[in-house]
């Protein structure tokens, strides 16, 4: 049985300009000027799957001379909470997919007719995930594309059923890797016409591996969305009554290039006040309306952020907290 946390929320953010990439500094509230043409090439093998024997000699190489501390941190007249400096990698293997947003025509799945090339690319994503795992070390983040398990795993996603055995066997195998090795994954951002779907997967992955304070799966939560709000409070109050530890990784956003307008904030002023509202809600861990009999679960906020007021926000308010006790 999963204790009730009775600490702050713990809090790691990455904030960065190089959004194009698999791998980058984390956990502290940097600046970094935007990335040049000169600056990318080094990194492209973080965007390609097909040369993933570079990357354990790239991220060797990452220069990370960059990375300034934080002043009132590393203050010898500094007396409060001191965070806990760390450089790492953020490692992922996967495909892109992009599905028309005004095709919500459904898909007949239920037959489960695929051809064994499904089959083998399911095994194929599986394997290539599990090597990108041995790539990082403890306390590092797997970046997991659940729709990079091909057309059985993006079908079952987009019609909200449940996972087929043989992904939820190669689910299960990732994240139990990833546990023993002391990482932690994410479940990355997908359009909006499969995250319901997603986010159901993700729950029941959560249920399942994070049934202690110590977390394996993340879920990602895009602040661009109108709905985004109600969809933290359900993952509150279901992990609150189920008793499971609640990880997120909050985005402003991944593909609005790809989505139905409607569906979004109209302004970027509206993305901000929803991005700093969910993150304002698990740092100070408030319930929602529907869940005020319960104890908040124990929960940890990733935020990946290239904005410097959310930044610096969160920050300020989990200091707070570490102060406040």
């Amino acid at each position: 049985m999963l204790p009730q946390s009775t600490f702050s929320v713990r809090l790691q953010v990455a904030s960065v300009r190089r959004k194009s990439l698999q791998v980058y500094p984390k956990y502290k509230s940097y600046h970094y000027e935007p990335i040049t043409k000169s600056e990318i090439k080094p990194y492209q093998q973080f965007t390609n799957g097909k040369v993933t024997n570079k990357s354990p000699a790239t991220v060797s190489s990452l220069d990370f001379s960059d990375v300034l501390q934080i002043p009132y941190a590393a203050s010898p007249n500094h007396t409060g909470p001191s965070w806990d400096l760390k450089i790492g990698v953020i490692l992922g293997y996967f495909k892109e997919i992009v599905l028309d947003p005004k095709d919500q025509s459904p898909r007949d799945t239920s037959s489960g007719n695929y051809s064994d090339q499904c089959y083998e690319m399911i095994e194929e994503w599986k394997e290539g995930t599990l090597k990108t795992l041995r790539m990082l070390e403890p306390g590092d983040f797997l970046a997991v594309k659940l729709t990079g398990a091909g057309p059985i795993s993006v079908d079952a996603i987009a019609a909200r059923r449940p996972m087929s055995e043989v992904v939820a066997k190669a689910v299960g195998k990732i994240c139990v890797a990833t546990a023993q090795q002391g990482s932690r994954l994410w479940l990355d951002a997908e359009q909006r016409v499969l995250q319901p779907g997603l986010d159901k997967w993700a729950i029941e992955m959560m249920l399942t591996h994070n049934r202690s304070e110590t977390l394996v799966v993340y879920n990602t939560i895009q602040g661009y969305f109108k709905g985004s709000k109600a969809n933290v409070d359900n993952h509150i109050k279901l992990a609150a009554q189920e008793r499971w530890s609640l990880g997120i990784k909050l985005v402003r956003r991944a593909y609005i290039e790809h989505e139905n307008c409607a569906l979004i904030h109209d302004t970027k002023e509206e993305t901000d006040l929803s991005y700093g509202m969910i993150a304002d809600m698990l740092l100070c861990r408030r319930l929602p309306a529907k869940a005020e009999n319960l104890q908040f679960p124990a929960a940890a906020l990733f935020l990946a952020t290239h904005n410097a007021a959310s930044t610096a926000k969160a920050i300020t308010t989990h200091q707070e907290r570490l102060l406040e006790g």
